[in-house]
């Protein structure tokens, strides 16, 4: 009886949930020149709109510019707030019929919110990201310094689509940006054309602040994925390419279907299109999977990142490429750690086509270990399985076994050969007779 009336509770607490209004902001303290950025959820029987949401000091009615975006089930609320002055502010929802404890009501929804008079580091717009498209965001250092600002994309499906960002023109490297006194600084985020529509936290953080973008992304609506053909991984590093002529890399393209697949295509994205070229414009794919052959080269030294693509028909499937460029009299600095973290996290289809040579490394046989790098597991020309011994040399694990066990050997026969001169003596000496005649002469 406990048991039911507990779940009955339960039940009854779940539906008022459901049933009543939910308005959050990211911070009910906004410091002057933060931007406002809230969350309203429940069920609005006529929707929601900006003619409905009013600002107020106090009785006075204060003009802002909200933008209000309903994405899925949720409304999401962003405004300015430059130049508004500190204090006390009241955020109105008016004229509006919703659910509140499974009964329809229109009351006003309040929530209050306040301006401190310290001033915040940096601002942002727009807050809000609903698209199908690359987008742009803004960014305005309003510290007294040199601002230093990291940026974390953190999507909710690995399925979504890729997300690259762009800062003056080039593929930002590093997870953080900084900004001179008083600089606005424009941010692209280009997206790739694979990828299911989901949402992602686009996220900004200085030293005293941080802002959560809610960014919705929707499949592109000119393709959809592909679920014929696939790369072997998600992405590739490529690190530490001489600049020269020539550098060939081979990655791996596979054909789910059953027959082979005509007339694929390759397209590389702006970001990389001067340095990567596709040897195989057009092929036809066959079953399993494919080699596809990369140009790389560049004449300065540096990282670059961008997506190649396989096209067929209105299917595509996308991959991400990250390359990093070194001097030609220079050495990749950790070369091996690279590679062999590289190949141990991205374990796919046909990764048993990976060339050894392609790593820098040494096929060893299957009774062979690495004796100072990564091993990852490749295939000979007749399918023989090998190893790719990276940064090492090949040893010999049986070889080392039987010297081992030869040299035990030998030295337990050589103690067993000492124990048994030793017991020959003494039993030697206690049989020894007694001379008679020299005890009497004694």
């Amino acid at each position: 009886m406990k048991k039911i009336t507990i779940l009955f509770l339960i039940l009854i607490v779940s539906v008022q949930l459901v049933d009543s209004i939910v308005f959050n902001l990211n911070e009910d303290q906004l410091k002057k020149d933060q931007p406002l950025i809230g969350r309203i959820q429940g069920v609005f029987t006529n929707g929601l709109s900006t003619n409905n949401i009013f600002f107020y000091r106090g009785d006075m009615k204060i003009p802002f510019n909200p933008v209000l975006k309903k994405i899925q089930d949720d409304y999401y609320l962003y405004t300015d707030c430059d130049g508004k002055s500190p204090g006390n502010y009241t955020i109105k929802i008016q004229g509006v019929s919703y659910l509140q404890n499974g009964k329809l009501t229109n009351e006003d929804i309040i929530k209050n919110f306040s301006i401190s008079e310290d001033i915040v580091d940096f601002s942002l717009s727009p807050g809000i990201i609903d698209t199908d498209k690359d987008f742009f965001i803004t960014i305005k250092n309003k510290a007294e310094d040199d601002l230093k600002i990291s940026v974390e994309i953190n999507k909710e499906n690995k399925n979504n689509r890729e997300i690259l960002i762009y800062d003056n023109g080039e593929t930002l490297d590093k997870e953080d940006i900084t900004l001179k006194i008083g600089e606005i600084r424009v941010l692209k985020f280009v997206l790739g054309n694979e990828g299911q529509s989901g949402f992602y936290n686009l996220s900004f953080k200085s030293n005293s602040i941080t802002y959560d973008i809610p960014v919705y992304v929707l499949s592109n609506p000119n393709s959809y994925e592909s679920n014929k053909m696939e790369w072997q991984y998600s992405s590739i590093n490529f690190t530490g390419l001489n600049i020269k002529k020539g550098n060939i890399k081979i990655i791996g393209l596979a054909n789910l279907e059953s027959e082979e697949i005509d007339d694929v295509s390759f397209s590389v994205s702006d970001s990389i299109k001067d340095y990567v070229k596709v040897l195989n414009q057009s092929v036809n794919l066959k079953k399993g999977l494919n080699e596809i052959y990369l140009n790389i080269s560049s004449e300065n030294v540096g990282e670059l990142q961008g997506l190649i693509s396989a096209l067929f028909g209105q299917e595509i499937t996308s991959m991400s490429l990250k390359i990093s460029f070194i001097g030609e009299n220079e050495k990749p600095k950790n070369k091996t750690s690279e590679i062999s973290n590289t190949l141990v996290e991205n374990s796919g289809i046909g990764e048993a086509k990976l060339r050894c040579s392609d790593l820098g490394g040494h096929l060893c046989d299957t009774e062979q270990t690495c004796g100072n790098g990564g091993v990852k597991q490749v295939s000979k020309e007749d399918n023989e399985l090998q190893f790719c011994c990276v940064g090492g040399e090949c040893l010999n694990t049986k070889t080392s076994t039987n010297n081992g066990n030869s040299r035990l050997g030998i030295i337990l026969i050589i103690i067993l050969i000492m124990i048994v001169v030793v017991i020959f003596f003494k039993f030697k000496s206690a049989k020894r007779p007694i001379d008679l005649l020299k005890r009497k002469k004694v």
